[in-house]
């Protein structure tokens, strides 16, 4: 039953509905905001009680009208509370318009649903699109370091607790120990500090955990570096540096790029074209190719290792193929035995 009255109502009002919103569109009150009074109640505008009659609100309307009335009073203000008083006798003289009004002041939450639509919209400051790749860039740039930062760290405390490479930890934290102390001691070095504790410290207690945690932020940094070094752990899990993080790679990209393929036309023009010899530093680049090494694991070969993989000149295809027989014959022979 209460459906089917709902229903009947939507019905009857919706013809004045609608007519009410033709004549918003078409400026009835382009001051207001919304239909009917806009946030106001309309009854108020006119001072007059909810139940009162035509006769009463036409009286009331013009006693306002005429105190409000531009002409009377060109104030600015004058001239909205005239359009507000006009607009008020407008919705409350007419019959449908009033019934209409009526049934939703008596529902706040329909009426605050059917107002909403005629809201002016809030001006949205637009965010150009260059700006959100550029934060979405830096995000995920911030979390790419921490990661690398993590990854870094936790594989370096990973690999210490291997007892051959716990001994190489020791090691070389003892040296960088040793070589901060030195320094700390040497003539005109400031007094005190890490170093100079450390200094101090027998060297029977300078070892595993006492030594980790005497020795200096610096110093561990500096062994940590050259212990993922050593053992190629920096290949599977490198330093973290902010130039190889994403917006550092967008932005050096087109630069890098545009400097490598200068120096690839710049090659091919001097070494397939004009056929000029190889020099050191372009054989040392094409067996280090040719082995698919990277520069850190190209740097750990001492020099007569890599003057002898030179001189085998394995960007030969030729001779990569025997060198590769070579390698893998000597690794079967040393399982056999």
């Amino acid at each position: 039953m209460r459906a089917a009255l709902a229903v009947l109502l939507a019905a009857r009002l919706a013809p004045a509905a609608a007519q009410v919103n033709e004549d918003w569109r078409e400026g009835m009150a382009p001051k207001l905001e919304g239909p009917y009074c806009g946030d106001d109640n309309c009854y108020k505008l006119l001072g007059v009680a909810t139940d009162a009659n035509a006769a009463d609100i036409r009286k009331m309307y013009r006693q306002l009208a005429r105190e409000a009335h531009p002409d009377k009073n060109p104030s600015e203000e004058a001239l909205r509370q005239f359009q507000k008083i006009a607009t008020a006798y407008e919705v409350l003289s007419d019959a449908a318009k009033r019934r209409a009004y009526d049934f939703l002041e008596a529902d706040p939450l329909r009426k605050a649903m059917y107002m909403s639509q005629f809201k002016a919209p809030v001006p949205v400051v637009k965010t150009p699109v260059w700006g959100i790749l550029l934060g979405a860039l830096l995000c995920v740039s911030v979390l790419q370091y921490a990661y690398r930062k993590y990854a870094y760290e936790s594989g370096c405390e990973r690999a210490k607790k291997v007892p051959q490479m716990r001994r190489l930890w020791e090691e070389l934290l003892q040296e960088e120990v040793d070589k901060e102390g030195s320094e700390a001691a040497a003539p005109g070095a400031a007094p005190g500090g890490p170093a100079g504790e450390l200094k101090a410290v027998p060297k029977k207690k300078k070892g595993g955990a006492d030594l980790e945690a005497l020795a200096s932020p610096g110093a561990r940094a500096r062994a940590r570096a050259r212990f993922m070094d050593e053992t190629l752990l920096s290949e599977r899990f490198p330093p973290p540096r902010w130039g190889d993080v994403a917006v550092a790679q967008a932005t050096l990209g087109l630069p890098r790029l545009a400097a490598w393929g200068a120096w690839y036309v710049s090659w091919l023009i001097k070494f397939d074209i004009q056929g000029v010899p190889y020099g050191p530093a372009e054989k040392e680049y094409l067996t280090r190719r040719a082995m698919r090494r990277t520069e850190a694991q190209w740097a750990l070969l001492s020099e007569s290792k890599r003057a002898e993989l030179v001189a085998k000149e394995l960007w030969v295809a030729e001779n990569f193929e025997a060198f590769h027989a070579e390698t893998v014959g000597a690794k079967d022979k040393k399982k056999k035995r």
